[in-house]
């Protein structure tokens, strides 16, 4: 029997030696979940050794055992790699890998498809599965890859510009316009588009210049409330070409593609002209060709009405721009500011991001884009006195609020040559504010040399409504206005009135209606000064007032006015009614106070059936039936066609202008321009551009 070998405090017999190297070698490889299995027999193994462990207190040990003992710890190592090296006697325990997998031996793509054709086998294999021949045609089936175009394709030049009429496969025109939903929305730039082709009586006009006055942004004033896809445009009145005809103007020569015109908008549709693209109907709108004698006319005038005083000959050229003086500018030219220049480096960059440029002179076509809404208002408010006019041949007139530009453009009507023949004998009152005084004094006197003739007795007298206060004012300080006193503006409106008394003639109680006015016009609002019952005549009559020498000196003013009588003033100053007076308001009847602010004169409030004045129907049932005088509304526009080709006439000579703000790119900023045209009588040329 062999002598047993004792390792730390472990003996092991020869029996068990292989075996007990061979599980400490398997120990050190095994993997994390094998280690319990380690444990147990570690544990019986160290049962074992306690029941041979001979006693520790045997004092016969001998050292040279003890040298045998510690041998084989130093050859360990060596042991180790000996039983690395499996024999043919010692069985060898299949590896188990640790840590990541290997790849798998075989190829995952070819193992999937087998997979894939198994199932397919016993989908097969299924009665379920299989399709009856009736039924084949609903088995769906993966189509076939298109076969490949032989056809040649052609070249697109890309270079080349077509025009609106070449494109005859597009179904919708895409456009750019200014509009805004409802009074409440903001304005901005919009793209709607227009479905193609056209109906059979409307026309596409490229539009190329717009005109836009004050006035024309009452128009949003009408939709508080705006149920429609389609926004409110801005803008009566434009120039620009023929684009696109429909089928029922295809044969006139007069609405040919590439005819330039001239046009004005209903007021009863919510498009405008401020875009790139317009829609117009014939019928309903207003456009009128530009012949090519007409566009030469038109490079030769300069419709700028300027403020500058005439010489001795009486040459008057209301809108000269290059004579214009800055000194006799009207304050609202004066007060509108261009953008100031900025500061900030991110601002300039936007600047000059929008800064487009326009031409140092109108166009012929912003030329001829100017004139019609002024026009045709001036005509809807001399309408009521044409039928005086022509009868007798004589008018007393006055305007309040004739320092607008609606007020110029009356004024230069009723010079020129429309009423020339007709008109004989004028006496001009024109209501305005003081700061204006000197412009208009000039412009008076301008016309009054131009178109001076010993055939007419013709006269124009100025009245303000206020008075300047001499205080300092302060830079940014708002100024109240201060109105003169109701008795004291009657006394210098009733100076005028008598102005006309030949020289050596006297004002009798029967004669004071040929004196009087046959029509007022009012633009800015007449209920201050016009409206009001409290003239104290009885007090004009203690005063000793200038044109008291030219009535009788046993009439009195309160006898000659029927001052006693509790009645509006312009019933005192109006003709009787059987002689055809009349108050055409251009405004609201109800303005508190003389204002030039569009929103304040125009929102269409008094509008419907609880103001039958409003209409013109109900307006003359209304007329006859009540009041004193004749009363008319003209805040719509009224379109007439022989309006427009007489106002272009006066404009190709040279007898009607009108004062242009502004000339501009309608892409820079507008909103500035729009904010001035809320403020102050305006009006700005837009130039549109190619879209």
């Amino acid at each position: 029997m062999s002598e047993p070998i004792e390792e730390g405090n472990s003996s092991i017999t020869p029996e068990n030696d292989t075996t007990t190297a061979t599980s400490e070698v398997g120990s050190q490889l095994e993997s994390i979940d094998l280690n319990k299995d380690h444990k147990v027999s570690e544990d019986s193994g160290k049962a074992q050794e306690d029941s041979d462990k001979p006693d520790q207190d045997e004092p016969d040990q001998k050292p040279d055992q003890k040298l045998d003992q510690d041998k084989p710890d130093q050859d360990k190592p060596d042991q180790k790699l000996d039983q690395d090296e499996p024999s043919e006697d010692t069985p060898i325990k299949p590896r188990k890998s640790v840590g990541f997998a290997p790849e798998p031996e075989e190829d995952l793509k070819e193992h999937h498809e087998r997979l894939k054709e198994i199932e397919m086998e016993k989908l097969r294999s299924s009665p379920f599965h299989k399709i009856p021949p009736e039924l084949a045609h609903l088995e769906k089936k993966t189509p076939g890859p298109k076969p490949i175009s032989t056809k040649i394709k052609k070249k697109v030049n890309h270079d080349k510009k077509s025009s609106l009429s070449e494109l005859r496969d597009l179904r919708f025109i895409s456009l750019k316009d200014i509009s805004v939903q409802n009074k409440e929305t903001e304005l901005n730039f919009n793209y709607p588009e227009i479905e193609l082709p056209l109906p059979a009586h409307k026309i596409l006009i490229d539009i190329k210049y717009v005109s836009l006055n004050s006035y024309d942004l009452a128009k949003i004033n009408k939709y508080m409330i705006n149920f429609s896809y389609t926004k409110v445009g801005l803008g009566y009145e434009f120039a620009g070409e023929i684009a696109i005809v429909g089928n029922n103007y295809k044969n006139l020569p007069e609405f040919e593609v590439g005819q330039k015109v001239v046009g004005i908008l209903t007021p009863y549709d919510r498009k405008g002209a401020l875009t790139t693209s317009l829609l117009v109907n014939p019928k309903t709108d207003i456009i009128y060709p530009i012949d090519d004698e007409t566009y030469t006319s038109l490079e030769l005038i300069d419709p700028k009405l300027s403020f500058k005083s005439t010489g001795e000959n009486g040459d008057f050229e209301v809108g000269s721009s290059s004579d214009s003086d800055d000194d006799s500018l009207p304050p609202q030219v004066e007060q509108f500011q261009p953008e100031p220049e900025p500061t900030n480096p991110k601002d300039k960059l936007r600047k000059k991001a929008r800064g487009f440029q326009i031409e140092d002179e109108l166009p012929p076509l912003a030329k001829i884009c100017t004139f019609p809404v002024l026009y045709t208002r001036a005509k809807q408010a001399l309408s009521y006195v044409d039928s005086i006019i022509h009868r007798t041949g004589k008018a007393n007139i006055l305007v309040n609020g004739g320092d607008t530009n609606l007020g110029f453009t009356i004024t230069q009507l009723l010079f020129s040559s429309v009423y020339q023949d007709i008109l004989k004998d004028l006496n001009l009152i024109l209501i305005i504010k003081e700061e204006n005084y000197k412009m208009m004094k000039t412009f008076t006197d301008n016309i009054m040399k131009t178109h001076y003739s010993p055939n007419h007795s013709r006269k124009i007298n100025i009245i303000t409504f206020d008075l300047i206060s001499d205080d300092l004012v302060l830079p940014g300080e708002k100024v109240p206005i201060n109105y003169k006193k109701l008795d004291f503006f009657a006394s210098e409106v009733l100076e005028a009135m008598f102005s006309t008394v030949p020289q050596g003639e006297v004002v009798t109680k029967y004669g004071v209606d040929d004196f009087k006015l046959d029509t007022i016009i009012d633009i800015i609002g007449s209920r201050k000064f016009f409206q009001k019952t409290n003239v104290r005549f009885k007090k004009l009559d203690q005063i000793q007032l200038p044109f008291r020498s030219k009535i009788y000196q046993d009439i009195t003013i309160t006898s000659l006015f029927n001052g006693t009588v509790s009645e509006p003033f312009l019933v005192k100053i109006l003709k009787p009614k059987s002689k055809g007076s009349t108050m055409v308001s251009m405004c609201k009847f109800t303005v508190k106070e003389p204002s030039y602010e569009i929103e304040q004169l125009l929102d269409y409030s008094g509008e419907g059936i609880f103001n039958p004045w409003s209409l013109k129907w109900s307006g003359n049932l209304a007329n006859s039936l009540v009041g004193k005088y004749n009363y008319y509304e003209e805040i719509e526009l009224n379109l007439n066609k022989q309006w427009l080709k007489e106002g272009l006439g006066l404009l190709l000579a040279n007898e009607m202008k009108f004062r242009i703000d502004e000339y501009l790119d309608w892409r820079n900023n507008f909103k500035l321009y729009v904010k001035q045209l809320k403020k102050n009588d305006c009006k700005f040329v837009f130039k549109i551009e190619d879209f």
